[in-house]
């Protein structure tokens, strides 16, 4: 799969619903603003930044943040996948 230059395609790894402090149930749907973890699947391999071609910091398989509610949302051979802007990644884990 490949997307766009400049986006990056993220599947969600398992989001939970939470439950506060008064015992109150949230779903994941009620949860706004909520940063998630996701895996990248995809990315545009370049990015054009004022009529520059930059490599993108982002890499296929790199664990990133997101804010969940940033991000297009869709479903893809039964798997949930958000694509995004690469400037949309609030984080991400590089290898050590």
């Amino acid at each position: 799969m490949k997307t766009l230059p400049g986006k990056v395609l993220v599947e969600l790894k398992n989001v939970e619903s939470q439950v506060t402090k008064g015992g109150l149930y949230l779903p994941e749907t009620a949860q706004t603003g909520q940063v998630v973890t996701g895996i990248v699947v995809a990315t545009g391999e370049i990015r054009e930044d004022t009529s520059k071609i930059v490599p993108m910091s982002i890499k296929v398989g790199m664990t990133v943040w997101f804010v969940k509610h940033s991000a297009f949302e869709l479903n893809y051979d039964g798997k949930r996948l958000f694509s995004m802007p690469e400037s949309n990644i609030l984080a991400f884990v590089t290898e050590s």
